[in-house]
């Protein structure tokens, strides 16, 4: 029997996402070729783009990758060729595209000014949220807003 190369990998999925990076699983090709895998090839393309670029390679026994060098708030599709010593299989693509951006119930909150937030006195009781820094320059009383802005954070992260 001649060698061939691999069919190509199964199932390629996204498992995880962030806005910097995500993670994409496959299976085994069907036929190895008759050869064994040295490696596996992953690209990556921005949905509103028609080309591929490599975005990573693994050696022949790694099903998964980390994509990194995204950009937050866009969509990527993957693909995934396998590699023997004879060739390179067909590529395996995704069949929608997946967006870059904090998992799902995740948020982040960046304030930049507290003050523009925050009453120049607080309630001790928040103190655990507040930024050690800032401590010192506030005092037991806290802004309308800035109670709304906690209960917000509150509902979100449960």
């Amino acid at each position: 029997m001649t060698a061939d190369k691999p069919s190509p990998p199964r199932n390629l999925r996204v498992v995880e996402t962030s806005k910097e990076f995500m993670v994409v699983t496959w299976e085994v090709p069907e036929s190895d070729g008759g050869s064994a895998i040295t490696k596996y090839k992953v690209e990556k393309r921005d949905a509103t783009r028609t080309a591929y670029v490599q975005a990573e390679e693994v050696d022949g026994k790694t099903l998964k990758a980390k994509v990194t060098k995204l950009t937050e708030g866009n969509k990527y599709f993957f693909q995934v060729a396998a590699e023997n010593e004879i060739g390179l299989s067909d590529w395996t693509e995704t069949t929608e595209p997946a967006e870059a951006k904090m998992p799902f119930g995740m948020k982040i909150f960046k304030i930049f000014n507290v003050h523009n937030f925050i009453h120049p006195s607080i309630h001790p009781s928040i103190y655990p949220f507040i930024h050690p820094s800032i401590r010192p320059s506030i005092h037991p009383f806290i802004h309308p807003w800035t109670m709304y802005l906690f209960n917000f954070i509150n509902k979100m992260s449960v």
